[in-house]
């Protein structure tokens, strides 16, 4: 007989890991974890009682925002662009994060969370002067660079 696997989740780093184990030493050896991380609080055994909610709320958010958005989109023109004058607010701050991810060794997870706040704080300020919305994503993707690879800089140097 199969042995029932258990839900483990826990956060390091820039993602939310969860894994499915049959016991918290199989979930840490498979992190590689080299100290027990449910003992220091970091991680924690989760119930499908969880994710079932989690998953019900995710979907009734984007239900009512979906159905919002779509009464709302009138006055936006074609829908390709509503579709890109809405995700304009938000591609940049991401690609910026990739690009942190990626490419700077050294980045942080403070500085990358930081440097989004930046990122989408300067494409908020941008969309208030300018309807040229495209730009927003190379204005959001260098601020969460510069931003976020300073910080780390910063932090790396403490």
């Amino acid at each position: 007989m199969a042995r029932k696997l258990k839900t483990y989740q826990t956060s390091l780093g820039f993602f939310e890991q969860a894994i499915a184990a049959p016991s918290m030493k199989a979930a840490l050896e498979a992190w590689g974890a080299d100290s027990n991380l449910f003992h220091q609080g970091v991680a924690k055994e989760s119930t499908d009682l969880h994710y079932l909610r989690a998953s019900r709320l995710a979907t009734l958010f984007w239900g009512i925002y979906a159905m919002v958005f779509a009464s709302t989109a009138k006055g936006f023109g074609a829908l390709i662009e509503a579709v890109n004058q809405v995700g304009s607010l938000f591609y940049g701050g991401m690609l910026g994060v990739f690009v942190l991810a990626f490419f700077v060794k050294r980045c942080t997870a403070t500085g990358a969370f930081v440097g989004v706040l930046a990122g989408e704080a300067a494409i908020f300020t941008t969309a208030r002067f300018t309807e040229a919305f495209l730009w927003y994503n190379v204005i959001g993707c260098a601020v969460v660079v510069a931003v976020g690879w300073s910080i780390s800089a910063i932090q790396a140097r403490n």
